[in-house]
């Protein structure tokens, strides 16, 4: 029984270069298919590492541990700025407070 060829630009393939080029075929559509989704992944992994996202992994596991162990729904920066000032927003403690420097030079 004769092996049937196929020509191509290259020259003749037989039943083992179809099933070669079948192969790279698949790992074509394979690699596409996954560069897609890896550059969808990677924006994915780039917001969520991003400091500057409030929302960003690190942030949420820290204040999540914070809320866990303090008890606050407040996030921890929130908690200090209650502790450090009147309600009326003049910082507790009079000018030997460290917050009343930080307002004076902040402000």
């Amino acid at each position: 029984m004769a092996q049937a060829t196929v020509m191509t630009p290259l020259g003749p393939i037989g039943a083992d270069g179809k099933a070669i080029l079948y192969m790279i075929g698949g790992i074509v559509v394979v690699y596409w298919l996954w560069k897609g989704q890896l550059k969808h992944d990677t924006k994915a992994v780039a917001q969520a590492i991003n400091p500057v996202n409030p929302d960003n992994v690190f942030n949420r596991a820290f204040e999540g541990s914070y809320q866990g162990i303090v008890g606050s729904d407040q996030p921890p920066g929130a908690d200090l700025y209650d502790k450090s000032h009147n309600p009326d927003g003049t910082v507790k403690g009079g000018s030997w407070s460290p917050f009343y420097w930080l307002d004076k030079a902040i402000l």
